[in-house]
């Protein structure tokens, strides 16, 4: 029919208007973050600059290199994910730091804010591309409570089992 495969392009177009915004932020975003990390790094104590100093550098510099690889790739969920894997890594070395001392409170929050920004683009990317995020499983069947729900609370409108209505 001719009618779909116009349906289909506009489709298509739609699709990637929707891709492009997360495509032109995380690239840069990424870029920043390691630009802003590097000079922090150099001020770790020496013993700790050539071990946990250089993981950190690794884990970001790999994010970069699968979002530019991402970028110029079709087949790109894999990447993706491996990009979301590699800032959870970062994540918990940059904790880690923290943890010992040697990003104070303002630059570990500074760098916290930054690796989740381009965690949600890097999550907006995948989901917009069909990719999808994390695996369900690790946030169990329900998904995450909704906004003013208690972690252990049911759903509204549903009414616990066991539990006289």
């Amino acid at each position: 029919m001719p009618g779909t495969a116009a349906c289909g392009r506009a489709r298509r177009r739609v699709r990637w208007s929707l891709l492009m915004p997360e495509v032109m932020q995380v690239i840069p975003k990424t870029y920043d973050l390691i630009l802003w990390l590097i000079p922090r790094l150099k001020e770790f104590p020496r013993n700790q600059r050539f071990l946990l100093g250089d993981r950190i550098q690794s884990a970001a510099l790999d994010v970069l290199c699968l979002l530019i690889e991402a970028n110029y790739t079709q087949g790109r969920a894999g990447l993706l994910r491996s990009a979301n894997l590699e800032l959870e890594k970062l994540r918990y070395l940059v904790r880690l730091a923290h943890d010992l001392r040697y990003l104070n409170g303002r630059r570990y929050q500074h760098a916290a804010e930054r690796i989740d920004e381009v965690g949600r683009l890097v999550g907006g990317w995948a989901k917009v591309d069909g990719a999808g995020g994390r695996p369900s499983a690790r946030r169990g069947s329900q998904g995450p409570p909704a906004k003013g729900e208690a972690a252990g609370s049911t759903p509204a409108g549903s009414v616990p089992s066991g539990v006289p209505t």
